[in-house]
């Protein structure tokens, strides 16, 4: 039986659905299907792009099913923050397409992968720096206005977004760890 489970790269479009012994079912997204693995301990890596909303309501959802969670889900400081901006521009460059659309599933994925690929986004270690992050939200948020010219910010957009970011910190510091999953399954 696997002892770690890693979830490597992808968002929470990618998900299992999982029925245990009992015929219980688990729909899971970000969470690696070993959680549901008593013994083992599982990672969200380096190459996830993690949607805290989504990724906390689902580790609720697994609590309220009687899966532990603290202590053997990790999530990587370096995998991306997938934000709400992300879903709102994701759908933005096939308005501009017009009737070449490509597809998108406005999950916020491609445009996050983007942001990881040119540097812009940012990691989950960046949750650890708070008295940055604002202003490397705000670059991020500046980048999406000059990109897309139907997308618009206010302050007070960034800041409840930044407010809710503090929050999400907050209770992972509380209920989870952030690692360098580098160095876990090195020293494992």
């Amino acid at each position: 039986m696997a002892t770690a489970a890693v979830a490597m790269e992808g968002g929470a479009i990618v998900g299992d659905t999982i029925y245990n012994d009992g015929g219980v079912k688990f729909a899971l997204y970000l969470v690696p299907w070993g959680i549901l693995n008593t013994q083992a301990i599982c990672v969200v890596g380096n190459g996830v792009v993690v949607h805290f909303p989504g990724f906390f309501k689902e580790i609720d959802g697994l609590e309220a099913q009687g899966v532990l969670c603290r202590g053997r889900l990790f999530v990587s400081d370096r995998a991306h923050l997938l934000f709400d901006l992300h879903q709102i521009v994701d759908g933005l460059p096939e308005a501009e397409l017009g009737g070449d659309m490509i597809g998108t599933t406005k999950w916020g994925i491609g445009p996050c992968y983007a942001s990881k690929a040119i540097c812009n986004g940012l990691c989950v270690g960046d949750l650890r720096h708070m008295d940055t992050f604002r202003s490397k939200l705000e670059i991020f948020f500046k980048d999406a206005a000059n990109q897309f010219k139907d997308f618009e910010y206010n302050y007070s957009v960034l800041d409840a977004q930044v407010e809710d970011y503090k929050k999400f910190a907050k209770r992972l510091e509380r209920t989870l760890q952030t690692l360098s999953s580098i160095f876990l399954m090195h020293t494992r």
